[in-house]
């Protein structure tokens, strides 16, 4: 997962610095422009989401470990 979001990243900077160069020609379509940042936008949010998740995800992950094996020393 951490790879995939390190793809989305790069893609997604890579992707903004085409948009700076198509700046120009998005002149006259403004508000194609405006909604395709918008959309850029939403993207990085997700992503940024997701990144969340997955460490949420790993902090829970330790935690149960962690509580299971003091569970099993407690057990035995």
């Amino acid at each position: 997962i951490t790879s995939c979001f390190i793809v989305f990243r790069s893609q997604f900077f890579s992707t903004t610095i085409v948009i700076l160069q198509l700046n120009g020609l998005f002149q006259s379509f403004d508000l194609i422009q405006k909604s395709l940042i918008f959309l850029f936008h939403i993207l990085q949010f997700i992503c940024f989401l997701f990144s969340v998740l997955y460490v949420f995800g790993l902090i829970i992950h330790e935690v149960f470990t962690i509580l299971g094996h003091k569970f099993l020393l407690l057990t035995k």
